[in-house]
């Protein structure tokens, strides 16, 4: 079956925008293919620093002819009609015929298409490529008005082993591609998949982006093991790098060993960070001086690039040590002052007031993570202060990693340099909750503070737009609570970071009680994101956040997870769908009565074995229940509402609800009742959709 390959041939395009065009080309191209009725069996997307590509396989040479009948007034009818329907086709009368159907006889007209040419469709896609691809940013280059994310040189457009050819301002389409820029700078002519891939392979480009990655990491391993030296590379860096290049070279380098005095950190940001270097490691672990770089062309021992990489690497760990040393003579205490002198927010003050505020919430809530007060308010103290320090203003990567060396250094204890070390932490759902509860507790506090804050300035996040990044603290604020098992009601925290605003005179623009319900509204929103991605259905969830009061988010966490785990179980969905059948009878009587049945329950108006049964096994389980809830075994008092199932199964297949006698019906239902209340302290379980009833 025919093949199409479509080339884009441009100067360098940023390599985080590359997977993103490929995929957007391909996106559009079968979208035009798809509206014109073109058919395709396969394509492909492909990437590089100078080129995006789509192969589509299959191709039809053709659109499918299209045969169409249009039915039209009925015969006999008036003049006017008939020409009416004629004229809206753009035909006349003597072209319509008449066809017999079962409802009789009808003016009929066959529009008949003819297909068109894949050619033609494959250019104006082209065309509109060119004029409507969505780059966030494009320029113009010479005197056309072309736009393209860099300028763009060439077209390549064969189809069924022939060019596809049309002019684009002052560009060409045809069958011609380039090889390497620098390597193989010959035209190279192209009629199939298997000969566009293969020559530019011979060409020194490497056009799948995998293959590219696959050869770094290859290469790498390869050369390290040689040196008796370790490769560990970032992926994330290894993808970046292999949109870089159109063939990658891997080569060795190395910095003098006086820099490995330098913190490892440092080290690995400038080479990783600024340089897209790789590190090496000794064996034992430790860094090594040498480290991996990836060129555009072949590199010898003697090349001008190892030598001009090493000079620049050296220049680079030069500053670095300068600034070092500069930070290291002043001592990190010294920085505090000069806090007062970088803004967090121009309506929330300065970092050293921000210190200020977190250092309340620390000592009021220092009990709540088991902390040492002491040690949390000397880390929330000098947490920020290393954002005054060379090293930080020239590598805001490193901020608190770079504030714990040197606490280190200065002999502070150790658990404030794992706090100042820890306290931005969890900065994604990947990374680490902090490992002690004083460095929890900072990291708790911190995010808090900036929440509170940015919501009662009305910068609540909206859309896909969080440049505050208020959702990743929010999600932090979770994760500390519910992996650390933090005890504590939300609500007093908010309410304390707000008095710590207000106490440093801050004008926020809404009311304290609002601000309250912003933030503790927000974290349970995210709650409930966080509880999803756990693959938590949402009815749990907010059968169980319905009912509760207390802001305390680690046990509303346990309620969930339990009822979760009941759930998974046939008994459990069982005993459920038996609840909510209590739940609905009692809503629809109440409903009709205007009152709440919660009354006495009368034994002497029993008039089954079933009642008293049911009676006496709610009066056992309904203490038991509620004593397991206080006690929070959550996993026990399901267990004891599963002891009632029973009972209540016997009651409902044996007793009529709605008898007759008014006082025996409300005595029923006021025996139903207790079993609500028995577990409406746990959950609304007439939210659950137990898949079998309405509600």
């Amino acid at each position: 079956m025919p093949e199409l390959i479509i080339e884009f041939y441009s100067e360098e395009i940023p390599a985080d925008l590359q997977e993103w065009a490929a995929g957007h080309l391909e996106m559009m191209i079968t979208k035009d293919f798809k509206e014109a009725n073109l058919n395709y069996q396969k394509s492909e997307s492909f990437w590089s620093p100078m080129r995006l590509s789509i192969i589509l396989s299959g191709v039809h040479l053709k659109t499918l002819d299209i045969s169409h009948e249009k039915r039209g007034p009925r015969l006999g009818s008036n003049r006017k009609a008939i020409e009416g329907f004629a004229n809206n086709l753009g035909v006349s009368k003597n072209d319509l015929s008449i066809q017999n159907t079962s409802n009789g006889k009808f003016y009929f007209f066959t529009l008949n298409k003819k297909g068109l040419k894949s050619s033609v469709i494959i250019e104006k896609s082209i065309k509109n490529i060119i004029q409507n691809f969505p780059w966030k940013k494009s320029m113009r280059w010479g005197e056309g008005d072309i736009k393209w994310i860099r300028p763009l040189h060439n077209i390549l457009c064969v189809f069924n082993g022939s060019p596809i050819k049309f002019n684009i301002e002052n560009i060409t389409t045809g069958n011609k591609t380039f090889g390497h820029r620098f390597m193989s700078k010959k035209v190279i002519t192209i009629r199939s998949r298997k000969d566009y891939l293969t020559k530019l392979n011979n060409s020194n480009v490497l056009l799948k982006a995998d293959e590219r990655e696959s050869n770094i990491l290859r290469e790498g391993n390869s050369i390290a093991k040689k040196n008796k030296l370790l490769f560990k590379p970032d992926l994330n860096l290894v993808k970046e790098v292999a949109n870089l290049v159109e063939y990658p070279y891997v080569f060795l380098g190395k910095f003098d060993d006086s820099y490995l005095k330098l913190p490892r950190e440092i080290l690995e940001l400038t080479m990783v960070k600024q340089q897209k270097y790789f590190p090496l490691y000794k064996l034992n672990g430790s860094l090594s001086s040498m480290f991996l770089a990836v060129a555009n062309i072949k590199v010898n021992k003697e090349s001008e690039i190892i030598e001009g990489n090493s000079r620049v690497i050296k220049a680079r760990l030069s500053d670095a040590q300068y600034f070092y040393e500069n930070d290291l003579r002043k001592g990190l205490t010294s920085y505090l002052d000069e806090l007062s002198n970088i803004i967090f927010h121009r309506d929330l003050g300065s970092m050293q007031q921000k210190v200020e505020r977190l250092s309340l919430i620390c000592k009021n809530f220092s009990s709540n993570f088991s902390a040492n007060v002491n040690t949390v308010l000397k880390s929330a103290k000098l947490a920020k202060a290393d954002l005054c320090t060379e090293v930080v203003y020239e590598m805001p990567e490193l901020q608190g990693i770079i504030g714990s060396i040197y606490a280190e250094l200065e002999e502070f204890p150790v658990d404030v340099v794992t706090s100042i070390k820890e306290h931005y932490s969890p900065v994604g759902p990947s990374d680490n909750c902090p490992s002690i509860p004083e460095s929890a507790l900072v990291s708790f506090a911190d995010k808090m503070d900036s929440l509170v804050g940015f919501l009662s300035i009305g910068l609540k996040p909206s859309g896909s737009k969080d440049p505050f990044g208020i959702r990743r603290a929010c999600l932090g604020i979770i994760r500390i609570i519910v992996e650390k098992k933090i005890r504590l009601s939300l609500k007093t925290v908010i309410e304390d970071s707000i008095k710590s605003y207000g106490s440093q005179k801050f004008t926020l623009k809404y009311k304290n009680s609002l601000i309250c319900s912003l933030a503790t509204d927000f974290i349970y929103e995210r709650f409930k994101f966080y509880l999803l991605e756990k693959n938590i259905p949402q009815d749990r969830i907010e059968s169980v956040l319905s009912v509760e009061k207390n802001y305390d988010l680690y046990n509303s966490f346990q309620k969930i997870v339990n009822l979760h785990k009941f759930l998974s179980t046939e008994e459990g969905i069982k005993l459920i769908s038996i609840l909510k059948r209590v739940r609905r009878i009692l809503y629809l009587e109440e409903k009709k009565v205007g009152t709440t049945y919660n009354g006495q329950v009368k034994k002497s108006l029993f008039k089954s074995f079933e009642e008293t049964e049911l009676y006496d096994a709610c009066l056992k389980n309904s203490t038991l229940i509620e004593n397991a809830i206080q006690a929070e075994q959550y996993e026990k008092a399901l267990k004891y509402f599963q002891d009632i199932k029973i009972q209540l199964n016997n009651f409902f297949n044996n007793v009529l609800v709605n008898e007759k006698d008014l006082d025996i019906k409300t005595n029923r239902l006021n025996l139903l009742s207790l079993i609500r209340n028995s577990f409406a302290e746990y959950a609304d379980f007439s939210l659950i959709d137990t898949g079998n009833e309405s509600k």
